[in-house]
């Protein structure tokens, strides 16, 4: 069992100066309290059972973490609606929010030793791409964390908008228009809602004994326009010989890049394909022609995210995955197909 008389004398200072660095004192030189911290991390004092015995008061304080790698910040269109309500919400708990990197002012260091160094009460870890070393360290951590888009195991809650539920219901709305070719522009297969909505149409699919085929499907490498132009180019040039009469998309960011490539064709939305997105972010209905699409609560999200880490904080029960309702939004950008 490793104890703080290890960590000092590894760290070549007092015991006094290990707890009072692991307590996050302010008068402890941010090199001396980093030092500190890296070792208890090597030496397995964190994160590890031992932790746990380290009751600190509460600090009021919680993380919101965006990784590196998504590279956007608030400016993400569906996340930045999420995290807004996630903050007014934490905050009627009492709660300041900080954001979460891999560094402390200048420098390098990695999400948990940041939480640590903040010492922080819990992590709201917003992100769609998949686990790196030290997203995994942080979650493995005894600092509680809830996730959405990332399920990682039953200690880390996840609230996430119902995916599967969402593909269906947009496949029903064509199907009941009266379309049966109905293409499926996917997200990332790295991505949960990725996999969730390619799983939601085949389920569709088999629901309505439709024939699932291979070639109506093409796989999109991230959320983005470019992809959405690229992706749905390649679904255009495997489908010449059986062409679909609507689209079904992963997500908005995807249907607009899509119009985009199907305009440069000479094809017309929705007169000659029918399109529907997935999240209903704030420029679906300004595009022309405005974007039918299925919406994601985007405030009820950040509201039980905020709701679920409170609770986990108080150590009180809480749902290892919840999902939130989708709806859909009728817009311009489909028609039966008698008239495509």
């Amino acid at each position: 069992m490793v104890t703080i008389s290890d960590i000092a004398k590894k760290a070549n200072v007092s015991i006094t100066t290990v707890s009072r660095a692991l307590n996050n004192y302010p008068d402890i030189k941010l090199k001396t309290k980093e030092k500190v911290l890296t070792i208890a991390r090597e030496m397995g004092y964190f994160p590890n059972a031992n932790a746990k015995g380290l009751k600190t008061k509460n600090n009021w304080l919680v993380g919101i973490l965006f990784t590196e790698s998504l590279d956007i910040g608030l400016e993400h269109p569906l996340y930045a609606g999420v995290i807004e309500s996630f903050k007014r919400t934490i905050s009627d708990h009492g709660y300041d929010t900080i954001f979460i990197t891999s560094n402390i002012g200048k420098k390098k260091t990695n999400y948990l030793n940041h939480c640590i160094y903040r010492n922080v009460n819990g992590v709201f870890v917003c992100t769609y791409t998949g686990l790196d070393p030290m997203l995994k360290e942080l979650l493995e951590s005894d600092i509680k964390c809830v996730t959405t888009d990332i399920e990682y195991n039953q200690n880390v809650p996840i609230i996430l908008s119902d995916n599967i539920s969402g593909i269906e219901l947009a496949y029903d709305y064509l199907y009941n228009m009266g379309h049966r070719k109905i293409a499926f522009l996917s997200g990332p297969l790295n991505t949960l809602s990725g996999r969730e909505r390619l799983e939601g149409y085949k389920k569709a699919l088999e629901t309505r004994k439709q024939v699932f085929k291979e070639y109506f499907v093409a796989y999109a490498n991230d959320y983005d326009v470019v992809s959405g132009r690229t992706t749905c180019g390649k679904l255009l040039d495997q489908c010449s010989h059986d062409m679909p009469t609507a689209i079904i998309s992963a997500s908005d960011i995807l249907a607009i890049g899509a119009i985009n490539e199907m305009e440069s064709r000479g094809i017309t939305v929705p007169d000659d394909i029918s399109i529907i997105g997935f999240d209903d972010i704030e420029i679906a209905r300004y595009v022309k022609p405005a974007l039918t699409t299925i919406r994601q609560d985007r405030k009820k999200l950040g509201k039980v995210i905020a709701d679920t880490l409170v609770a986990y904080i108080n150590q009180e029960e809480v749902s290892s995955r919840t999902l939130i309702p989708v709806t859909l939004v009728e817009r311009d950008t489909c028609i039966p197909p008698s008239k495509n």
